[in-house]
């Protein structure tokens, strides 16, 4: 690993940058604090900055909109993987130290049929040449199904940390998005928590919701006809390491979800 490119590193990196040297860190065991040049906290910008207790994220919460912005660009910029959680505040969650090529690695279909397994999402659309999207195993995990009957693209998450549903979500609705989708059936395993249902989902997209279904814990969807099928399997050469970021994510406390397929 490069000098400064560790939890220390990077969150004195992203200190300098957010505050064009305004801001300085003083250090409280674990917990790290943005401060002005006087001392005083910026209550109303960035609350606070703090290594979580396993030493291996960082956790940034803001309600500022100018920091959040800040931050998110930092982190792309940067090539940080990272999460976000929004309620009251926004709390930013980076892994300065994740195995990148391991998160990010993209699936290679065959037969035309995507395999998203735990932890994955993937877009596709009729046209592409793999219109399938088949996932299995949701007798625990959440399943997500998005898809525009009328441009005909889709997009299938395998969800197992609750609390991402809603980040999943919009990702996916972003993506499909750039194909032109613009309003959407959406269908979800019956364990898929109510209230994240109703209130985050439904009553922030209720203009995207066409219409509503429940999805089998195995399946395959099919973007040409928009039908749901028994599981179909098919070979991917990048499914033994796939697996081994599943157990990778676990370990490291990493909620992201990662995309695995998209149309060029």
């Amino acid at each position: 690993m490069k000098r400064g490119t560790g939890v220390g590193g990077v969150a004195r990196k992203l200190f300098e940058y957010i505050g064009n040297q305004e801001l300085r860190l003083t250090k409280d065991g674990y917990a790290w604090r943005i401060h002005k040049r006087d001392g005083d906290p910026i209550d109303d910008q960035i609350i606070s900055v703090s290594n979580m207790p396993d030493r291996k994220r960082i956790s940034i919460a803001c309600r500022d909109d100018n920091s959040i912005k800040t931050i998110s660009k930092f982190l792309d910029e940067n090539g940080i993987i990272y999460d976000i959680s929004i309620g009251n505040l926004t709390c930013f969650y980076l892994y300065p130290n994740a195995k990148r090529e391991l998160l990010e690695i993209k699936a290679q279909p065959t037969e035309g049929n995507i395999q998203v397994l735990q932890g994955e999402y993937a877009i596709t659309k009729a046209d592409d040449p793999n219109p399938i999207l088949s996932t299995f195993g949701l007798g625990s995990c959440v399943g997500l199904l998005l898809y525009d009957p009328e441009v005909k693209c889709g997009g299938l998450a395998h969800v197992d940390y609750d609390s991402q549903i809603m980040n999943v979500f919009n990702e996916i609705i972003k993506k499909l998005e750039k194909f032109g989708g613009k309003e959407f059936e959406f269908g979800y395993t019956p364990n898929i928590d109510p209230m994240r249902k109703e209130y985050e989902i439904k009553e922030r997209h209720r203009d995207l919701i066409s219409e509503e279904f429940e999805l089998p814990e195995a399946f395959s969807f099919d973007t040409r006809d928009g039908e749901i099928y028994p599981w179909r399997n098919s070979f991917d050469p990048t499914l033994e390491k796939r697996l081994e970021k599943i157990d990778y994510r676990i370990q490291e406390h990493i909620s992201k979800h990662f995309c695995v397929y998209e149309p060029k």
